[in-house]
Parts: structure tokens; C-alpha cells; sequence
């Protein structure tokens, strides 16, 4: 009883608690005034009647909601704050907090709502506890990190998630089709990479949808077709490849509709141009366009500075095969095009310098064949740095890329796709993001894929454990790199500090994983032993058949020898 009392006394009160968030050495000169009304030590025992402070209904005693909007106030969140379990709200929108959100907040188990957007937050966006969450407003800081993957299913009862303009990284979750009443998703202008889930669709009630701004891959989901409350759909500015899904015309509320920067291709379908998207975009705008499809996105061969009309032709000798493109037509002559890429990934300096007076097929590295057309550029550990070059795909004549052991950053661009490859090989940089669905499906590059893109290149978060070869090359054999390391594609090691390999994952992974990769492993020696033997078989066959073709034409012609 006596230790109870004692830690009743050390726990602050209520009023204390509050008041860190408006005092302290972190406020610099910010005061709090206006707004304030009954901010002070003295009023403790009316903490409920302080501006901007709710209690609960039943006492009026338990502080249940804090909302203290566009005060300028600065300094950090106290992580005090989260010694009030029974807070639903707090909403601290339009003031100049900075530093991290105090994991004690992202632990409260009752939080319903919390809106810290339009500050200048930064860390790592934290874990939530609270399977109660309707509300998560983060927008307009600058918070990293990644979604974690089961976001989704931990907060089914979410309505409304905003996380746009911030710099968050990784994959959009496939868990959040589980968010059966989400209505708005904001995660535009991030970092985030990879596809645009399917399970989206799942999403009944999404009535906006933004995800512009990032580095998104792939096609457009046919699910988002399925979506009949979907008013708004943001996907402008991204790497999205294919189609336009003729079944967005039978979304029945949709308004607005934006997906110019992009990379994708063919023509937008009659029905979308009739549903008059966008009217706000153009609204008090001189209407210029008699092409109703053209307010969507301008044609290929065509750009426009916003990827809509009205739409320019492209210059001569330069090609664009994409709808909606914003920027200029690429120059895809080969000359051009071998020395965009030296151009921009030559700021160190390569092992092999080229010289720039030199006709391409001169060049280390560069092999053409007869007609002096760029059929191989094999640039392996030259030293470059940089983004690897999008007019490398419209090289025509290209059938080996290998960018290997360098320093390259960014993404992998889908446009290799139209080049005729069949060897690519990224491995060895620093890239981020997947592998474009649309390079991925594309038959003859690396042999045969099995189930997966890994022909291509090993994915974020494992390493490349061992390399096939043969005609018939299915890809390398990708492992998981452990305790979460392994941050670029198409890695050959991961990070230092963890440096695993076959012997490490397998000892990590127990007796039952350990058994089955040697049996794996066993059999693909044996599927590598019988093939070559199976080739060397038809070889002396066919060499038999050759033979004996010869003789049955040479006693026919009494020439036997």
C-alpha cells in the first residue's frame, strides 16, 4: 500500500502532463497565447475547461482529446504525452513540431485519431498499437522508413490514412485491402516503389485514391476498376507501364482522373474520354482542344508540358512511344544514345574512358556488328555512377547489357523493354525498387523465368547465392539476406555487418529449411548434369544421323567410302 502511494505521487498529473507540451527549453521563444485559455500550473484542477482539451462525457475528469491547430508552436513532441492512455485525439496540425513521433504515442491503445500534419517532423514512421485508429494524418513532414506490411490487418477500421508529402520508402502493403472502410489514401509525392497492389479493389468504400509522385511500376490494377465509390484517382507521375483498363469509364462517381508521367502505352479508351474527367483542371482555362482524349493524355509520339493537351508532335529524329508524356521526345539516334550514356554516369570517371570523337563502335566496351549497328555494350566494372539511361530501350539492334559492378543508383528503367535483349545483367549497383512488370514478362531475356523476376534480378532484401549458366540460363539462385539487410536490387552480398551466405541462411533457417535447400540444390545439379548430357546426346545423334544420310546418298551413287 505504501509503494502504491509513493508512485501515485511520482505520477504526474494531468495538468502536468499537458504542460510539457507548451514549456520547456525546446520552445525556443514560442509562447503560448492565444488559444491558450487556462494553460497554467495553477488551473490543474480545471484541466477539462483548458482550450482545446476534451474529457470524457461520463466524469469530465478523464482527458480523452487534445487539438491544438496552426499555433506555430515548436520544439518536439513530449513523449509524456503518452502517459495519457485513455487519449483518443491528438490532432497538433499546421504548427513547427520537429524531431520523431515519441514511440509512447504510437503506443496509446485507444488512439482514434491523430493528426500531426503540416509540421516538420522527421525519424522513421513508428508502429501503431491502436486497433482503434479511424484517423492517421501525417502529411506535409518529412517522416522515412517503410508501411509495415501488415498494416492493413491491424487496423481494419481505419477511414482515412494521408501520409502525402513525406519521404517514406518501400512497397504500398498488400494488407491494405483488409481496410474494408478506408475512404481516402494520400501517400503521393514519397519514394515509394514497386506495384500498385491488387487488393486495393478490395477497398469497398475508397472514394480518393492518391498515389502520384513516386516511383511506382507495373501495370494499373483491373481491381481499381471494381471500385464504385471511387471519386478521385491520382496516379500522374510515376513509371506505371501497359494499358489503360477500359472498365475505369464503368467507375460510376469517378470525377478525376490524372495519369500523364508515366510510361504507358496505346491509346486512351473512347468510353474514359466521354465521362468528362477533370472539369476542375481546365475550369476558367481557354479551351484549346477538340480531342476530348487529349484532357486524359496526349498521344505517343506527342508531349505536352503536363502530359495533356494541347499536345505537340515530336521533332524529327526524336520518338516517344508513350500517352501523357511531360517531358521532351527522346533523341534515339544511336550516336545520341551511347553518349547520353556516358554522359550520365561518367561524373567519377571511368576505368575505360571513352573519347568523344570517336565513332560509337570504337569505343571499350561498345560491339557492333556489320552494318555499325550497337548490338553489345558491356561496360561491366567501368566505374559508373549515376541512373542507368531510359534511351538505352530504344537502342534497336541491342541484344546484351551488362552494367555490372558499378555504382549506378535509381530505378531500373522499364523502357529496356523494347530494346531485342537477351542478356541483362544490373547486378553489382546500388538500384532500388523491382523489376518492371513489363521487362519482366518479356520472353528471351536470360532464358526462362521461373515464376518470378529473378531471371532479371534478385529482389531488395536478398542476394544473388549463385549464378546458372547455359543456353537455357533460368537465373540466379536468390537468397534472403538476414536481419533485414539487403537493400539494393540485384545485390551479390549484402550488407557488411551481416555478410551471409549459403552456410549462414541455412543454419539460421533450422534443420527443415536446411533439408530442403539441399534436396533444391541437388536437383538442380542433376537437372544442370542431365540437360548437358541431353545436349551432348542430340549432338552425337545428329552427327549420326549425318552420317548415315551420307551413306545411304553415296551407295545410291556407288560413291560408298
Amino acid at each position: 500500500f505504501n509503494s502504491l502511494q509513493k508512485n501515485q505521487r511520482e505520477m504526474p498529473s494531468q495538468a502536468e502532463i499537458l504542460l510539457t507540451l507548451v514549456s520547456g527549453p525546446d520552445k525556443g521563444d514560442w509562447k503560448p497565447d492565444k488559444g491558450f485559455v487556462g494553460w497554467n500550473a495553477k488551473n490543474d484542477d480545471e484541466v477539462c475547461y483548458w482550450e482545446g482539451v476534451n474529457c470524457d462525457s461520463l466524469t469530465e475528469t478523464i482527458i480523452e482529446g487534445i487539438f491544438i491547430p496552426t499555433k506555430n508552436m515548436t520544439g518536439i513532441i513530449p513523449s509524456q504525452l503518452g502517459l495519457l492512455k485513455s487519449l483518443r485525439e491528438i490532432s497538433l496540425p499546421g504548427n513547427l513540431l520537429h524531431g520523431s513521433i515519441p514511440s509512447e504515442i504510437a503506443s496509446l491503445p485507444n488512439l482514434e485519431v491523430l493528426n500531426l500534419s503540416d509540421n516538420i517532423l522527421n525519424g522513421a514512421l513508428p508502429l501503431f498499437h491502436s486497433r482503434k485508429l479511424k484517423k492517421l494524418e501525417l502529411a506535409g513532414n518529412h517522416l522515412t522508413g517503410t508501411i509495415s506490411a501488415d498494416f492493413g490487418n491491424r487496423h481494419v477500421s481505419i477511414e482515412l490514412l494521408d501520409l502525402n508529402e513525406n519521404e517514406i520508402v518501400g512497397t504500398i502493403p498488400e494488407s491494405f485491402g483488409g481496410m474494408k472502410k478506408l475512404e481516402k489514401l494520400g501517400l503521393s509525392e514519397n519514394r515509394f516503389s514497386g506495384t500498385i497492389p491488387d487488393s486495393l479493389g478490395e477497398t469497398e468504400n475508397l472514394r480518393f485514391l492518391l498515389l502520384d509522385s513516386n516511383n511506382l511500376v507495373g501495370t494499373i490494377p483491373l481491381g481499381l476498376t471494381e471500385l464504385q465509390h471511387l471519386e478521385v484517382l491520382w496516379l500522374q507521375d510515376n513509371m506505371l507501364s501497359g494499358t489503360l483498363p477500359a472498365g475505369l469509364s464503368e467507375v460510376p462517381k469517378l470525377t478525376e482522373f490524372y495519369v500523364d508521367g508515366n510510361k504507358l502505352t496505346g491509346t486512351v479508351p473512347h468510353a474514359l474520354c466521354e465521362k468528362g474527367l477533370n472539369v476542375d483542371f481546365f475550369d476558367g482555362k481557354e479551351e484549346t482542344n477538340t480531342n476530348q482524349c487529349d484532357d486524359l493524355a496526349c498521344p505517343a509520339e506527342t508531349r505536352s508540358n503536363d502530359g495533356i493537351g494541347p499536345c505537340i508532335p515530336c521533332q524529327e529524329q526524336r520518338y516517344n512511344p508513350y500517352i501523357g508524356w511531360s517531358e521532351d521526345c527522346m533523341d534515339i539516334d544511336e550516336v545520341s544514345v551511347i553518349n547520353t550514356l556516358y554522359k550520365k554516369t561518367s561524373a567519377a570517371g571511368w576505368t575505360q574512358p571513352w573519347n568523344k570523337d570517336d565513332l560509337p563502335c570504337r569505343h571499350a566496351g561498345i560491339t557492333c556488328d556489320d552494318y555499325g549497328h550497337v548490338v553489345e555494350i558491356n561496360v561491366k566494372g567501368f566505374g559508373l555512377v549515376g541512373t542507368i539511361p531510359e534511351e538505352i530501350g530504344f537502342l534497336n539492334y541491342l541484344k546484351k547489357l551488362d552494367l555490372s559492378d558499378n555504382q549506378l543508383t535509381g530505378y531500373l528503367p522499364s523502357d529496356l523493354r523494347f530494346a531485342p535483349l537477351v542478356k541483362l545483367d544490373v547486378s553489382g549497383n546500388q538500384l532500388k525498387g523491382t523489376v518492371p512488370l513489363m521487362l519482366c514478362v518479356k520472353p528471351g531475356i536470360n532464358g526462362k523465368a521461373i515464376n518470378s523476376c529473378d531471371h532479371i534480378a534478385c529482389p531488395v532484401g536478398t542476394y544473388i547465392a549463385m549464378e546458372y549458366s547455359g543456353e537455357e540460363k533460368t537465373g540466379p539462385l536468390c537468397l534472403p539476406c538476414l536481419h533485414g539487410s539487403g537493400e539494393f536490387l540485384a545485390s551479390k552480398t549484402c550488407t557488411s555487418s551481416t555478410l551471409p551466405s549459403v552456410t549462414s541462411y541455412l543454419s539460421e533457417s533450422g534443420p527443415v529449411v536446411f533439408f530442403g535447400l539441399i534436396v533444391f540444390t541437388a536437383l538442380a545439379l542433376i537437372f544442370i548434369i542431365l540437360w548437358r548430357i541431353r545436349k551432348k546426346t542430340r549432338q552425337i545423334m545428329r552427327g549420326l544421323g549425318d552420317r548415315r544420310e551420307y551413306k545411304v546418298v553415296s551407295e545410291e551413287e556407288g560413291e560408298f567410302t
